[in-house]
């Protein structure tokens, strides 16, 4: 499928693509415009097939010039996909998510409230709880900004 710029004015190879700093939206782009056309009738003669003694005849009707239905205008279009930037909300909230994906891997939302009421009396639980999300969140960084920051 092909893939353009935001402005849908150029296509993009796919080295100019880069997931960590944009995704890929579905979209569609116009590829012919077809006119409407008005309706022409039928055109066309009898032929007599056969001729009977007591005057009958069979006919038959021959198209000289076959009908065609009106129809009205219409677009044709092309499926393809949009390359969109994120912008630094976006980037800030797939960091955000990452980090508590990555915390969500060894604290569930209870134990991490338990260790931080008790921070004082379980301080070694909470160093290494604190140390673990520090950790998750240089991992969510080089993730999410690569070399950015």
């Amino acid at each position: 499928m092909k893939v353009f710029n935001e402005e849908k004015t150029r296509q993009l190879e796919a080295n100019e693509i880069n997931l960590k700093d944009g995704y890929l939206r579905p979209d569609k782009m116009v590829v012919a415009h077809h006119d409407a056309t008005e309706a022409i009738p039928e055109q066309g003669h009898y032929e007599t097939v056969a001729e009977y003694p007591n005057g009958g005849k069979d006919i038959k009707w021959i198209v000289d010039v076959p009908g065609v239905d009106a129809k009205d205008a219409y677009d044709e279009y092309e499926e393809i996909q949009v390359y969109v930037l994120y912008t630094a909300e976006e980037k800030q909230r797939l960091y955000e998510n990452k980090v508590d994906s990555l915390i969500r891997s060894k604290y569930t939302l209870s134990q991490e409230l338990a260790i931080l009421r008790q921070q004082e009396s379980k301080s070694d639980e909470y160093k290494a709880y604190f140390d673990f999300c520090e950790q998750c969140k240089i991992n969510a960084r080089k993730e999410i900004y690569g070399d950015e920051i």
